[in-house]
């Protein structure tokens, strides 16, 4: 039998019991005594220990020690009985992408089967009298593996690695031929373990992971486990070390030793041990494991905001030479529980999560390189700091990623939605995922926390997983996202370190302070996707969101029992597959191509660590400088790390602030310019990481109401009223409107010529509607953009007042009864008025009236009082800007499968792009013109939206008096303050001011430039 990693687990605790006594002055390394090769056992259970050797950078006699299995193989979608014969004749079988799922390649398999992958490679000769392995990151979900005709292995499990030793099976020097057998459905698919299949909407399977083929000596080390613990006031470390070595030669390994070299994050030699160290006698076909414990003076320590990793080097000798070089890459960090707080480093932490798949939009679970670390760094960015791998180990890289970039990890075992299902062979498979994830990872610094699983029903199986991962690794606290709504509810799921609740609503932040250990809402204000007819009508959804998630962050941060949370979800789920888009929905803080939605620019804003009220700045008085409030709720970080960059008046610069983590100061800004009232100071903090952390754009002096330019306000003149067969003409020297005389609608507005406007107003009392928590995302998602039906007119009459003319309609349709008043001011301003009963009990999402307009005034301009001072150029959210119905012809055509080159604001429907027919909530003005500048224009208080879309031959603009957020049956909590039920008899009126616009003369206010920043990644 080989060596088991449990062996080391008794000398593991033991040195994490020294090193909580903080024996950290040890000045020679510590020794332990080997222990007896077994397998992995836990209680009864007994499993294989899973093997991932250590990679190495170097291997003595090897020209090129590795070998990349991916590329094009050969595919057959039902294996047949010989797959895996050298003799079968391939050449017909269609080519497959490795990696990569077969459904994202447009193959189907059939239920029940298993499908065939057949690929030759060329082994160096050089590795003759080595050890040759095979290293398979992620099979879904059922593989057996041949090589050159005979059975090398198998392993069942979709997100989980595995490693076969193929040394007997490989012939180096010639072409061998690895086939697979990969079962469609298994255990852990059907079962309900990983959910894979069901998760995401698709039959997934496939080689969906990177495979690759290596060479080791005979004697090589197996496995090097990392982990580190501090002293008492965090200053000084140790180092332990458990490196397993493998003799899988024929005669003993007796004089092996190991030579070990440490660099700091600057690449700085660390003197850490005497050299070379000896190593223990191992027979032949053993496993010996040596436990080391160095103590480090003075560490860079490793957290979330100072991502600064040492490199380890490993040289193993045998034979009197050097026959392998293995380096891991570490940090040095520490996670313990105390009370209600978890404490990074001896400081407690507060962590700004996010759930993240493996998903992309033609490549479904299976990721191409760069796409782990350019998704990583996008989390980063928005001021991200943990990722909970939802519902399964990611990909190395990923892990890789968030120990260079700064970013805590919540890894979770592959068990999604499982069952209380206790059969020995589901038990062995939950305990078997479980060590594979765990002995993977357990040396990576960002991980903070172990996930036994989410969503499942705790049994005998979860116990003893968790019991399994402390075993394993008793360095980090344990979780069991079991969920506190519905069938999990109350859940009992053992003494583990932390607590976790799904959704807990607004209230979950003070239920959470009474709490005895950290609760985790590691699911929490679930992004709009159920209420699927809303968000493909009205993408404004998804900026307005931000206002209820701001509010649950701040209560979080108010309370020390909370330990944070993790938003849902990170990537949109939508798949395209050919010929059809499939998912759960668009749920992302970036779609599935990997672009920023609005929700992005919200947490970046949300949760961004440093905290600068955006309102208003006293003018200061002569001689002092401007004087900046700012909150740091960094954990790590004080503010004097980062670079503050600010601006006003034409003037720049660059400020400092002594700030600790974690608490409140000023920044002093000393402009040469002493007239700073009435000018606007934009700051922005930037990460000695090399991004932008947060901007605002704060006036200086109180804001003063916006004052008409001359140009704005047009000169009073006489109104005409004319009736002419059935239609009422208003007439002025600034434009004309008529009304028809029988529907009391206004006909048509026209400026210098120009039919400006066509239609209106018609009453919209646009319903709520939610849906199911189901997988019903479709390309074809009908829009929910009904108005009232059955307009009756009884009454029509037009006057003459003292301010110009007024035209009252009475009539009602099927949903509401009541009132319109047209008033058009001598200045040739339209005042549109209406007071409707409804006739309905209805929970509404939007109420306003609807005006239409040529299909030719597409241009939309407005200016809005929104949620942040800054965003990105391109946030639908943004607080002015322009936008157009269709995206230029700058754009290409590109086909439905390809990725878009355009950033996610410009995406089109039949309605028009995201940019032109989201809500702007709290208007100032909004305007509609022509190419020429003709058009009209709502102006408001701030108290009024407005949404537009192009419906056919027409523009419509809805001017809403109310707005809501949607009804996400997630996130409706959040918004209940924000709901206004209708009851048959309830009243809903409002004033709509328009004026018309005219090319050269009365026009919309100019936009202010109100600042943006580019300050992201795509």
């Amino acid at each position: 039998m080989r060596g088991g990693l449990l062996a080391v687990l008794p000398l593991l605790l033991a040195a994490v019991a020294v090193a909580a006594k903080r024996d950290a002055a040890a000045a020679e390394p510590a020794r332990a005594r080997p222990a007896a090769a077994r397998p992995l056992r836990l209680d009864d259970d007994l499993i294989d220990s899973p093997v991932f050797t250590v990679l190495p950078e170097s291997v003595a006699g090897v020209q090129a020690h590795g070998l990349s299995l991916c590329g094009t193989w050969r595919f057959a979608a039902q294996a047949p009985a010989d797959f895996a014969s050298p003799e079968l004749d391939d050449r017909q079988w269609p080519a497959i992408e490795v990696p990569g799922e077969w459904a994202m390649q447009g193959f189907t398999v059939p239920p029940g089967c298993a499908a065939a992958y057949r690929r030759r490679f060329a082994v160096p000769q050089d590795w003759s009298g080595y050890r040759i392995k095979l290293r398979c990151d992620a099979v879904y979900s059922d593989a057996n593996v041949w090589v050159n005709g005979r059975p090398a292995g198998r392993h069942m499990g979709g997100f989980t690695a595995f490693e076969l030793d193929v040394t007997d099976l490989v012939e180096p020097g010639k072409e061998n031929l690895f086939a697979l057998a990969v079962k469609k459905e298994s255990l852990t698919d059907e079962k309900f373990t990983t959910f894979g299949s069901k998760y995401a909407a698709f039959p997934i399977g496939g080689i969906s992971r990177k495979m690759i083929l290596f060479a080791v000596p005979a004697a090589h080390l197996r496995d090097l486990y990392v982990t580190t613990a501090f002293d008492n006031e965090f200053r000084n470390a140790t180092l332990n070390l458990a490196l397993e070595v493998a003799n899988e030669d024929t005669g003993a390994l007796e004089d092996a030793r190991v030579r070990l070299e440490l660099k700091d994050p600057s690449g700085n030699t660390v003197e850490i041990a005497p050299h070379p160290i000896p190593l223990k006698k191992a027979a032949a076909g053993e496993a010996m494991i040596d436990e080391l414990r160095l103590a480090i003076a003075s560490p860079a320590t490793w957290d979330a905001e100072h991502p600064r990793l040492y490199t380890l080097t490993c040289r193993l000798e045998a034979g009197g030479r050097q026959v392998e070089v293995v380096q891991r890459r570490f940090g040095f960090r520490q996670v313990e529980v105390r009370g209600n707080q978890l404490l990074v480093n001896g400081r407690p932490v507060k962590l700004r999560g996010v759930c993240r798949h493996e998903a992309h939009a033609t490549r479904g679970r299976s990721l191409a390189p760069g796409m782990w670390r350019h998704v990583a760094a996008l989390f980063r960015d928005a001021n991200i700091n943990l990722v909970r791998t939802s519902h399964y180990p990611p990909a190395e890289e990923f892990i890789e990623a968030c120990d260079e970039l700064g970013i805590f990890v919540e890894e979770e075992a592959p068990f999604h939605h499982a069952q209380y299902i206790t059969s020995p062979e589901y038990r062995r498979a939950t305990l078997r995922h479980t060590a594979e994830m765990v002995c993977r990872d357990r040396s990576h610094p960002s991980i903070i926390l172990w996930s036994a699983g989410n969503e499942s029903l705790w049994s005998p199986n979860f116990e003893a997983s968790a019991e399994l991962i402390r075993r394993l690794d008793p360095t980090r606290p344990r979780l069991f996202s079991c969920g506190d709504y519905g069938k999990y509810k109350g859940a009992k799921y053992g003494a583990l370190e932390l607590e976790t609740w799904h959704y807990p609503g607004p209230d979950g932040p003070a239920r959470a302070a009474a709490s005895p250990r950290p609760v985790l809402f590691d699911e929490y204000c679930h992004l709009n996707a159920y209420n699927r007819e809303e968000i493909v009508t009205d993408p404004g959804l998804r900026d307005a969101w931000g206002r209820g998630f701001s509010r649950m962050w701040e209560k979080m941060v108010a309370s020390e029992g909370c330990l944070g949370g993790a938003l849902w979800a990170g990537i949109d789920e939508v798949y395209l597959l050919p010929g059809r888009e499939v998912g759960w929905g668009a749920w992302g803080l970036i779609d599935s191509w990997h672009r920023p939605k609005p929700e992005y620019w919200h947490a970046k804003k949300v949760y961004s660590p440093v905290r600068v009220a955006e309102k208003p700045l006293p003018v200061p008085q002569p001689g002092e400088p401007i004087r900046v409030p700012v909150a740091n709720r960094h954990d790590f970080t004080n503010l004097n790390e980062l670079a503050i960059k600010w601006s006003v008046g034409g003037e720049s610069g660059m400020a400092s602030a002594d700030v600790p983590p974690r608490s409140s100061g000023a920044i002093a800004i000393r402009p040469a310019s002493a007239d700073l009232a009435g000018s606007k100071l934009l700051i922005e903090f930037h990460s000695p990481r090399g991004f932008l952390i947060d901007a605002c754009a704060l006036p200086i002096g109180e804001r003063q109401p916006r004052k008409a330019a001359p140009e704005e306000a047009p000169p009073a003149g006489k109104i005409r009223i004319t009736g002419t067969g059935d239609a009422i003409t208003l007439e002025s020297e600034h434009g004309a409107w008529r009304v028809d005389r029988r529907t009391g609608m206004i006909r048509d507005a026209r400026v210098a010529g120009r039919t400006v406007l066509a239609g209106g107003p018609v009453l919209m009392i646009l319903p709520l509607r939610g849906g199911p928590c189901e997988q019903t995302h479709r390309a074809d998602i009908p829009v929910l953009n009904s108005t009232c039906a059955d307009w009756r007119a009884e009454a029509v009459a037009a006057r003459a007042t003292p301010q110009g003319a007024e035209i009252e309609v009475n009539g009602s349709y099927r949903e509401a009864v009541g009132t319109y008043t047209l008033r058009l001011d001598a200045a040739g301003r339209m005042t549109i008025g209406y007071r409707f009963q409804s006739t309905q009990e209805v929970n509404p999402r939007q109420v306003g009236i609807v005006l239409d307009l040529p299909r030719d005034c597409d241009v939309l301009s407005w200016q809005r009082q929104a949620e942040w001072s800054v965003y990105p150029a391109d946030q639908i959210g943004r607080p002015e800007g322009r936008a157009l119905p269709l995206r230029g012809p700058e754009w290409p055509r590109i086909g439905g499968r390809e990725r878009p080159p355009w950033p996610w604001s410009l995406d089109e429907s039949p309605l028009g792009t995201n940019d032109f027919r989201a809500t702007r909530h709290n208007i100032q003005w909004v305007a509609l013109e022509d190419a020429g500048g003709n058009g009209i224009r709502v102006d408001s208080d701030g108290t009024q939206h407005a949404r537009s879309f192009i419906d056919g031959e027409r523009v419509r603009l809805l001017v809403a008096g109310f707005s809501t957020a949607g009804a996400d049956p997630f996130f409706s909590r959040h918004l209940a303050g924000e709901r206004r039920p209708l009851n048959k008899g309830s009243v809903v009126q409002d004033e709509v001011s328009l004026a018309l616009v005219r090319a050269g003369g009365t026009s919309r206010p100019a936009l202010t430039g109100a600042p943006t920043t580019n300050a992201r990644k795509d």
